[in-house]
């Protein structure tokens, strides 16, 4: 859990304790991190909620998948990629 607690040094938040506290502190360093680099939506790039099965399904299919940690089911990449769809 150092690595949650080190992302935001100059805050007087606590530190993690659990591994969810710990996921939640790092999603939103990183949800932060990509608003401050302006890093665009996919639905920036044309891209629609019509898309996302075909794009899931070719995730999956990509060897880059592999090597992920955790496996993910087509549900899971669809639900991430319908978030990287959404604005704000």
């Amino acid at each position: 859990l150092p690595l949650a607690a080190a992302l935001h040094p100059e805050t007087n938040a606590p530190s993690p304790r659990t591994s969810r506290e710990a996921a939640e502190a790092i999603a939103c360093f990183l949800e932060g991190l990509v608003r401050q680099l302006e890093v665009p939506r996919l639905g920036e790039f044309g891209l629609t909620p019509r898309d996302v099965p075909e794009l899931a399904r070719e995730a999956l299919a990509s060897s880059s998948t592999r090597s992920n940690p955790v496996d993910l089911t087509a549900a899971e990449v669809e639900e991430i990629l319908y978030a990287a769809l959404e604005t704000g």
